[in-house]
């Protein structure tokens, strides 16, 4: 079960960051420094 949720999860995250809509205002003067921070890749 740990697995299927990460996949979910994983899914989830990589629609969101694909989203055009999510990622026109992606910088850090449009996003908290903390929100940034987080979404950037490792």
């Amino acid at each position: 079960t740990y697995t299927i949720s990460r996949v979910v999860l994983s899914d989830a995250v990589c629609l969101v960051r694909g989203d055009r809509h999510y990622t026109v205002d992606y910088s850090s003067r449009n996003l908290t420094n903390w929100g940034y921070n987080d979404a950037q890749y490792d």
